[in-house]
């Protein structure tokens, strides 16, 4: 049978090994369309097609072009019918093929939740308010800066936990919406509250020094992985190299060090792996 510390092992060391991979893949397609390609070329006008609402909505929305993102948001009940027809029983999308075409979507998803205008006021007030103050928070956390961090942690648990319950109380569901309220809301807050565990977690001590030690290497990895990535968008792509040798050593030390992790410790190792993976993952886009 199977330990709490061996899952734990198995888990993170899939992480690791993922992003191992992911550096062959990029080296491969470092000048290609960063969008995924299908067998039927119904799906790929449409992820065409999705891709430029999303962009298109997340600039209306963030330059407050509010006659643009009407007309916009005018297109999204037919994206919707679309999408709907490609994913049915027989659709285009093959059953191989549909994974990849999910994590495309949830790609997407992720670049509309802070912009994405929902029907009450009110819920668009808190979300802006809310990934302002996680992105100060980061902000704060990546200068080292201890008294603004204590400030925002504080005012996170006096007034957002709040603030969320009274604004997912409004949410009104639409039927023909591409992104509906009362599943976009939840994942907002959990995508913009993970940012913030992801940094507590970086600085965060463990009881066995073994891991804090592995914790700062792998999180030092991680930014010279970023800047690898972004080198060969540009070009260059002789550090990539060296990554995908360290990112092979860091999955084998992975395994035994999430066994080390105490039970009181877990959340919060896996939530810098994954934020970490995330920021990889982000870069090679």
């Amino acid at each position: 049978m199977k330990t709490s510390g061996d899952m734990r092992a198995i888990q993170v060391a899939s992480l690791v090994l993922a992003a191992a991979f992911s550096v062959s893949e990029f080296t491969g397609r470092a000048f290609a369309d960063s969008l995924p390609t299908f067998s039927d070329p119904v799906v790929n006008t449409f992820v065409k097609t999705y891709s430029q609402f999303v962009d298109s909505y997340v600039d209306a929305a963030r330059t407050g072009d509010t006659t643009r993102l009407a007309g916009i948001q005018a297109k999204e009940s037919e994206l919707q019918q679309q999408l709907a027809q490609l994913t049915q029983p027989n659709g285009k999308v093959k059953q191989d093929e549909a994974e990849k075409f999910q994590n495309f979507l949830a790609t997407y998803k992720d670049k509309i939740l802070p912009y994405y205008k929902y029907s009450v006021a009110d819920v668009n007030t808190f979300v802006a308010k809310y990934a302002q103050f996680v992105d100060s928070y980061v902000a704060a956390a990546k200068t080292g800066d201890a008294s603004k961090l204590a400030a925002a942690k504080a005012k996170e648990e006096k007034d957002f936990q709040q603030q969320a319950i009274q604004a997912a109380g409004k949410l009104k569901k639409v039927e023909g919406k591409l992104f509906q309220e009362d599943s976009l809301f939840p994942e907002f807050l959990t995508t913009y509250t993970q940012k913030i565990a992801s940094y507590i977690a970086l600085s965060y001590k463990y009881v066995d020094e073994s891991i804090n030690a592995f914790v700062e290497k792998y999180s030092k990895f991680a930014d010279e992985y970023v800047a690898a990535l972004q080198a060969a968008k540009t070009g260059d792509t002789s550090k990539l190299i060296g990554i995908q040798n360290e990112a092979t050593d860091l999955h084998a030390q992975a395994a035994s060090i999430a066994k080390k992790v105490k039970d009181g410790e877990t959340a919060i190792f896996q939530s810098f792996i994954t934020e970490e993976i995330a920021k990889i993952t982000e870069a090679s886009k």
